[in-house]
Parts: C-alpha cells; sequence; structure tokens
C-alpha cells in the first residue's frame, strides 16, 4: 500500500501488529497482546494506528477490503516439521470501528465484520469493509482497536513471521 495513489482508488494505510511477551516452550499455550501500528510501508504516515484506509477520489464504484495471511513461518530457514511453523494459532484483530474522514454517514459502506480471525497456517482472503456501488467516495477508515495472537501448547520455540496482505478491489457487494 505504498505506492503512488493520487487520483486512485486506493488502500493509504493498513497496520502492522507485534506479538512478544510470550515464550514458546512447547508445553505451554500462550495468548498475548499485540502491538498495533501504521504499517511501515502505508502512504499514508499519519493514520492513526490499527487503521485500513480507503481512498475513493470520486469513482463510487463501490469496493471491497480483504485480508489475508501467510503461513507464521519460522524465522530460521530451513525450520521443518513442528518448527516449522505455528500449528494451531489464531491472529486476531478486534474493535473494529468505521469512520468517515470527510463524506460523513454513508448507508453503502459497511463493517463485514467488528472482528477478523486468521489462522497461523494461512488464511484465504476474508471480507474486512465494502462499499456498494455508488458509494464509498471520500475517506474511509476501518481502524481495529486491539489485536491478539492464541497459540496451543505443542508449538516449538522460536521466532514466527506471518505477512498480511490488505486487497482493494472496485467489485462491490451486492
Amino acid at each position: 500500500d505504498g505506492g503512488n495513489v493520487a487520483g486512485s482508488l486506493a488502500i493509504t494505510s493498513a497496520p502492522d501488529v507485534v506479538f512478544d511477551g510470550g515464550t514458546l516452550d512447547g508445553k505451554t499455550a500462550l495468548d498475548l497482546n499485540g502491538t498495533i501500528t501504521n504499517g511501515k510501508d502505508s502512504h499514508d504516515q499519519t493514520a492513526a494506528a490499527g487503521a485500513v484506509t480507503v481512498v475513493d477520489p470520486g469513482t463510487a464504484s463501490g469496493w471491497k477490503v480483504q485480508v489475508a495471511n501467510s503461513a507464521m513461518a519460522n524465522d530460521v530457514t530451513g525450520s521443518t516439521g513442528a518448527a516449522a511453523q505455528i500449528q494451531g494459532g489464531t491472529i486476531n484483530y478486534t474493535g473494529a470501528v468505521l469512520a468517515s474522514k470527510d463524506s460523513g454517514a454513508d448507508a453503502g459502506v459497511a463493517l463485514d465484520s467488528d472482528s477478523i480471525s486468521l489462522n497461523t497456517e494461512g488464511t484465504a482472503a476474508k471480507n474486512v469493509y465494502n462499499a456498494k456501488k455508488g458509494s464509498g467516495v471520500g475517506t474511509w477508515t476501518d481502524t481495529f482497536s486491539k489485536a491478539n495472537l492464541t497459540v496451543p501448547a505443542g508449538n516449538a520455540k522460536g521466532s514466527y513471521t506471518s505477512t498480511l496482505t490488505w486487497t482493494l478491489t472496485n467489485t462491490p457487494e451486492a
């Protein structure tokens, strides 16, 4: 989301999150709160932490934001078996609030849910929020207030990373 967005339908910010404070030992389950920041690759570095921002410069074509994630893989190259990735865990974003910076209320723009859960093994695209055709003009934010990672017992110690991919398409909800 860090490209040139002038005059284009675009995502201008998306959050990053870091989970720390827990140690995997193979025997203990973890439930970690995350620290949400504005994504380092976000075009709009002034966006609030946790914000997924869409700018529609007047297309009113309708649009849809989705998120997918890669497997939460061990940062040590060549890890295999139980050490390769987190199994059975969940990344949760909660407390989503929808707002318009400049357009006021628009019944055609809606959250798909106020929370998103992604599997640590990787998740296909999930709907986040959308604008129906004829709606969504201006700057819109879906801001998550909390991120959480649950990891069941039985996962190998290590440092793990998952990449979230936020996608904007101009395929409106029906």
